[in-house]
């Protein structure tokens, strides 16, 4: 895997002891702990940060390759589970539909991001609250996890600055965000015409719901 030859690259260069390595850190991590990060495919994103920074390693593109690893590990899983082209083509017809000008509904708009939190290499709740900080007065996390939670599992939608925030955390940019802001507008304004019994949510979005389910992972909740 590349990024497991990477790190040990990087081990390697620096001639430093897995020992070591965990007093670089702080202690934050074990030498078995870095020692099993080395194979890249089922380390965190603060496990492969810390082994480059203990390596000196530069962080950027530590996390850069951590990304392009668990989109290529996520893609693996999608194959697998593709029994038939048909499969392959609905793929790729949901990643063009998601697009922030198609959207026209809460549910395609859930779809949206958890497309997008899947490129990113399916960071954890507790990651993506952490990565949308606090709210001005820092009182209050931007993205709480436990909102964030009920939002992905399609039990409510999402509010206009949770959506934001969501989206800064995963670093998509500016331009993208003010879209996907006019698509929530769009569809606020929609739904605010209907009558209350017409209204749609993403609770009826199945593929969705079904979609963050098989996604999410221990811990995020």
């Amino acid at each position: 895997m590349e990024l497991a030859l990477w790190l040990r690259t990087q081990r390697e260069r620096r001639a430093v002891t897995y020992a070591k390595m965990a007093e670089l850190t702080g202690h934050r991590f074990s030498p078995a702990t870095l020692s099993r990060g080395a194979s890249g495919r089922k380390a965190s994103r603060e496990v492969v940060l810390a082994y480059a920074e203990a390596c000196g390693a530069d962080t950027d593109e530590a996390l850069r390759r951590w990304k392009a690893a668990q989109r290529a590990e996520a893609q693996r899983r999608r194959r697998a589970r593709a029994s038939t082209e048909f499969g392959d083509l609905a793929t790729s017809v949901r990643s063009v539909m998601t697009h922030p000008k198609l959207i026209d509904h809460f549910g395609k708009l859930l779809d949206a991001m958890v497309e997008l939190r899947a490129r990113e290499g399916q960071p954890s709740l507790r990651d993506l609250q952490s990565a949308a900080g606090k709210t001005p007065d820092g009182r209050h996390h931007r993205l709480p996890k436990s909102s964030l939670s009920v939002i992905l599992r399609g039990e409510q939608p999402p509010s206009r600055s949770h959506l934001t925030a969501f989206l800064e955390a995963l670093s998509v940019p500016a331009a993208r965000i003010r879209l996907s802001e006019k698509a929530w507008d769009r569809i606020t304004d929609s739904e605010a015409r209907k009558p209350p019994g017409s209204r749609h949510t993403p609770t009826r979005d199945l593929p969705a719901r079904r979609a963050t389910e098989r996604t999410s992972r221990p811990g995020d909740h």
